[in-house]
């Protein structure tokens, strides 16, 4: 399923006339390697390449700086913003802001900070990275896929018809016809809240059992 996605289906999914209840949808990027400042080398960062619409979506924002523009994303923009956990084991106490750090051995100058926010969905924005995904795309990976599209109804309660209709794009842009066949997955947050509910549920019996 790695490489399904593309910029077509992208368009075709923010289409009001084929998804009527959308409000956003981002594209992700996601970028293994580590980001280091001079000689301090972060490891675990979640390095991804998106858009402003994901800090729409997880409603983050920089406290410091600014956010990925349209601009960074139309020019292929070595910019990035930074999670406050990246921000203070790279530069303790000094402002990031403006400072050159390296993502793969190429250079990004860090235009925001977000502030402390832990968990939001699946991910730990206090360690994320975030860059234009034209740029993790064709600066650092080369490729024209996307590993994921995150979006948001417009309600709660269009999350099941949105479900719907955005299967149905892809399907008919994928020219997929056994539903058995899909090359793409669709997960809501009550189906990974339900995962993570059963997963903690097999740790906590396993833990009993030990004890």
């Amino acid at each position: 399923f790695s490489d399904s996605l593309k910029n077509s289906d992208l368009a075709a999914i923010e289409d009001k006339n084929n998804v009527p209840d959308l409000k956003i949808a981002t594209p992700i990027v996601l970028v293994p390697g580590n980001v280091s400042y001079q000689s301090t080398i972060k490891s675990d960062a979640v390095i991804m390449g998106s858009s402003s619409g994901l800090q729409d979506i997880f409603q983050i924002y920089p406290i410091s700086g600014r956010s990925i523009t349209q601009d960074d994303i139309n020019s292929r923009a070595s910019v990035a913003v930074i999670g406050s956990r990246v921000a203070s084991q790279l530069f303790g106490l000094s402002d990031p802001v403006g400072q050159t750090i390296k993502i793969r051995n190429k250079n990004f100058r860090v235009v925001g900070v977000f502030p402390p926010k832990g968990m939001v969905s699946l991910f730990n924005v206090d360690d994320m990275v975030i860059i234009p995904y034209t740029t993790a795309q064709d600066y650092l990976l080369g490729i024209k896929y996307f590993n994921g599209i995150i979006t948001e109804a417009n309600s709660e309660q269009d999350v099941p018809q949105t479900v719907v209709d955005i299967t149905r794009v892809l399907r008919f842009r994928h020219g997929i016809t056994d539903p058995s066949k899909d090359d793409f997955h669709i997960t809501t947050q009550a189906d990974a809240a339900s995962r993570v509910s059963a997963i903690t549920s097999i740790l906590t019996a396993l833990l009993s059992a030990v004890a």
